[in-house]
């Protein structure tokens, strides 16, 4: 029904959302990509800022907390992710399905997303250290349609996260250059077609599809990496 006229939309050349709302995610998420470069271990990220990182704000919601705006902090089956060309262990243990966002889903480009927030802790072991490029290979997909996605978006929600008392993943000059990260990573799904059901409880995937990378600074390439791990509320 709802979610059969999403999947038969996903062929179809320009559908996959509503074209109103495309080019202003697209647009925020843009920015956040030149806001946050990828960055080696040489790059100038202020001295001490991995200690800093790993000790700031570390308290966060525990799974079946109430958050301000009415939902509930729910576990999750681990998931672990591990891109050894990068020296990233990236594990994620806690979920909020459907944040309300009341902010954003209070102006018009905001009102019909549906927004998830994956609490992920993110480790480098390598030259490679934290930046926002590191979120931006990821998505939460449909596991029928692998185009009915939800996108990495944290300007779009970032006053609505601070009004919950919400630590976003890396948030802060300071956790650029960091070895240790962690915090709530913003997915926003749009409507398809006036509808957007397609990513349900049972039907997500947190999908990680990082291409080709030449690292500032230490002028290496590292090869592409993918993965991907059925989302498992508890």
């Amino acid at each position: 029904m709802a979610l059969s006229l999403g999947l038969s939309a996903c062929g179809d050349q320009g559908a996959g959302t509503d074209s109103e709302k495309s080019s202003s995610t697209t647009g925020s998420q843009t920015r956040d990509d030149k806001s946050l470069e990828v960055d080696s271990g040489e790059s100038s990220a202020p001295t001490g800022s991995a200690s800093s990182s790993s000790s700031a704000k570390t308290s966060s919601p525990q799974d079946g907390e109430t958050l301000p705006t009415g939902e509930k902090v729910e576990g999750i089956d681990s998931i672990v992710i591990k891109d050894q060309a990068i020296g990233l262990t990236q594990t994620c243990d806690k979920i909020v399905y459907d944040y309300s966002a009341p902010t954003f889903k209070a102006t018009e480009k905001g009102s019909q997303d549906k927004i998830f927030l994956l609490h992920c802790t993110m480790e480098f072991s390598g030259e490679v250290t934290y930046s926002g490029k590191v979120t931006a290979f990821q998505k939460i997909q449909s596991k029928e349609k692998d185009c009915l996605s939800a996108d990495v978006s944290a300007s779009l929600v970032e006053q609505d996260l601070k009004d919950a008392g919400l630590e976003p993943v890396g948030a802060g000059a300071a956790s650029t250059g960091s070895k240790s990260v962690d915090g709530w990573v913003p997915f926003v799904a749009q409507p398809v077609r006036g509808k957007n059901d397609y990513l349900t409880r049972d039907n997500m995937v947190l999908a990680y599809n990082r291409p080709a990378t030449t690292f500032d600074g230490s002028g290496k390439t590292s090869e592409p990496y993918s993965d991907q791990h059925d989302i498992v509320i508890k």
